[in-house]
């Protein structure tokens, strides 16, 4: 998560630092300080990059209140309380910036409140995910949701979520950012939108008697009036009378709001004086709050950084640019991890959805066993119809399984794109190579997760995948990823079927081959080549599975090193049982041999 704010780099602050402190002829004194500072941040940088992802604390009146509704949930058995217990638990999420804990938390108060068809709360979910997705840079599955959200706040008649949901759709509308959400509308027509959506919740905060939502209303058109008119006298005036009113009611968020906006209009006018006071006031909120919370603690720090660079304070400069720093490696940490524990979970899932089908036979079984129960023990019409009714209970049971399997799969699909999107666009966002190069080879891993999940799922023999149609289209998805278009693929496989387990590791073993034969083989222009080759071998008695790969680059690569990639080749022979041997003489060639086991290895299904 970054700030709106355009505050300097932090080498920039160092290098002004270094300008105004290290010079010789300055006292020893702040050299000292200096030295002291410099230190205290690098040991703040070093911290974020050793340890996993620390959040904030949670709200602790949020908390208790979530606590109290779970356990009254399980005394009573009530599910209505029981997902209002789960959406306050995502609310506590929110505010420590647990974005994957939150959205677990909303999804499972949505699915309750569906089954009890309190549209009115759905509503409320679908603007809460809305601004989780936003949050998470997933602007056109937030406009989704946006949308449900109008729709269920409608149905239900509810107008307080229906003007939620609107103050989220009238941002959207006024971000240039998100122009390309809105195909074929100029910059005026959005605003114009934008304002209409915020009167209409001015008219229902008054029809309600609910001050905040008029205040708010009040100060959000003022907001898009002056990106249409740039009058900002008149929107300076309506920040003063919003801090006011937010003031007489006592609204922390309101006055968190109004105050980043004061603050950051009077940097744009250079009255620092001004920033000084309404910063310290921004300060002064924060710490009142009973609990930090991760985006006001952003905003406060990128205005601080701005502040305090403008006016030469570089110290306080750069404490503030190291806080934001923090934060900034501590979310590519949590992606991170995330990507990782994800490949691992969608793994145990496609183990699941085997056994699920394996449980489903069972259940087909014993009921053929009453069946026969009731032939030995019933008379003729008795049996005719307790057959009939099993058969139909039995269908029953098929047909929501099979609802089951498909609803598994849909929700494993949307999430393996949405950590690909989240991959994708937090690798387009970094600027260092090496943080690009680790995102990019997470999401190739991901992907090929994704392709052999594609593959389960189409095909017609239970669990098996046709190993050549698999392997061709991942090695040629990686080609098209690294820009080889002109790169030629050579591939000779015999024609069988394996099982989900040998094909995720074959996936990932050739995954990595064929990473490292762009990154490091195909360098140069020229006739590039990547061969690949399965076949079964008997050697006396002993039958194995024989994999060849091999590129006509210069030879070595990431292969010749101990990387992350080897290792996971490693990992994965291990796992299967077989050995390896790489060769990078005349290129590079590498040869996996794995003993062959007819339960993970069949003849290709034949369809007519």
């Amino acid at each position: 998560m970054t700030s709106k704010y355009l505050y300097p780099s932090l080498d920039m602050i160092q290098w002004k630092l270094n300008q105004e402190y290290v010079c010789h002829d300055r006292p020893l004194w702040p050299r000292m300080v200096y030295a002291l500072v410099m230190m205290v941040g690098s040991l703040c940088y070093s911290q974020a990059l050793a340890q996993k992802q620390v959040f904030l604390a949670p709200h602790p009146d949020k908390l208790f209140y979530a606590d109290s509704l779970h356990k009254a949930a399980k005394i009573t058995g009530d599910r209505s309380t029981l997902a209002e217990a789960y959406y306050m638990y995502g609310k506590v999420y929110i505010g420590m910036g647990d974005l994957v804990s939150a959205m677990s938390w909303y999804l499972k108060s949505l699915k309750i409140q569906e089954e009890l068809q309190d549209w009115a709360k759905v509503g409320r979910l679908y603007n809460r995910i809305a601004e989780v997705e936003a949050r998470k840079g997933n602007d056109e599955r937030s406009l989704y949701y946006i949308r449900k959200g109008i729709e269920m706040a409608k149905k239900a008649k509810s107008p307080f979520y229906l003007a939620l949901v609107q103050g989220l759709l009238a941002q959207y509308l006024s971000e240039d950012g998100k122009a390309k959400l809105f195909a074929n509308t100029t910059h005026k027509q959005r605003l114009d939108s934008a304002i209409y959506y915020t009167k209409e919740n001015i008219k229902i905060g008054h029809s309600l008697h609910d001050s905040v939502l008029v205040i708010t209303g009040e100060f959000n058109l003022a907001r898009f009036q002056y990106q249409l008119d740039s009058n900002r006298v008149d929107f300076l005036k309506a920040c003063h009378r919003a801090y006011k009113a937010n003031k007489r009611l006592n609204n922390l968020s309101g006055l968190l709001f109004t105050t980043c906006a004061l603050t950051y209009q009077y940097l744009e006018m250079g009255q620092y004086d001004q920033v000084g006071v309404w910063l310290a006031e921004l300060q002064n909120l924060y710490n009142s709050s009973p609990a930090n919370d991760y985006h006001i603690r952003i905003e406060l720090n990128s205005l601080a950084t701005l502040y305090y660079s403008k006016t030469g304070k570089w110290k306080q400069a750069y404490l503030h640019a190291v806080d934001l720093h923090q934060i900034q490696i501590n979310q590519y940490i949590e992606d991170r991890n995330l990507a990782l524990t994800k490949q691992s979970f969608y793994y145990e899932a496609e183990q699941d959805k085997v056994q699920l089908q394996a449980q489903a036979r069972e259940l087909d079984l014993q009921k053929q066993m009453m069946v026969i129960l009731g032939v030995v023990a019933s008379f003729i019409t008795i049996m005719g119809v307790v057959f009939y009714r099993l058969y139909k209970k039995n269908q029953k049971l098929g047909q929501q399984n099979e609802y089951l399997l498909k609803e598994q799969s849909h929700r494993l699909m949307n999430e393996l794109q949405s950590i690909t999107s989240f991959l994708s666009l937090n690798a387009e966002k970094s600027s260092d190579s090496d943080s690009m190069s680790i995102l990019q080879d997470s999401l190739l891993r991901i992907e090929s997760v994704g392709l052999l999940h594609r593959k389960l799922y189409g095909s017609k023999s239970m669990g098996k995948v046709d190993v050549n149609d698999f392997l061709i289209e991942l090695i040629d998805h990686v080609l098209i990823v690294f820009g080889k278009h002109e790169v030629q693929l050579d591939a000779d496989m015999a024609d069988m079927m394996i099982d989900s387990q040998l094909a995720l590791s074959l996936g990932l073993i050739v995954n990595e081959l064929a990473t490292n034969s762009c990154k490091y083989a195909f360098v140069e222009e020229g006739d590039h080549r990547i061969t690949i080759a399965i076949k079964s071998v008997t050697e006396g008695i002993q039958t194995e599975l024989v994999l060849q790969y091999s590129d006509n680059g210069p030879g070595g690569g990431e292969s010749s090193k101990v990387g992350f990639g080897t290792r996971l080749i490693s990992m994965e022979t291990t796992q299967l049982g077989g050995t390896y041997r790489i060769s990078t003489e005349k290129g590079f060639r590498f040869t996996l041999k794995i003993p062959f086991n007819k339960k993970s290895i069949s003849d290709p299904v034949v369809s007519v």
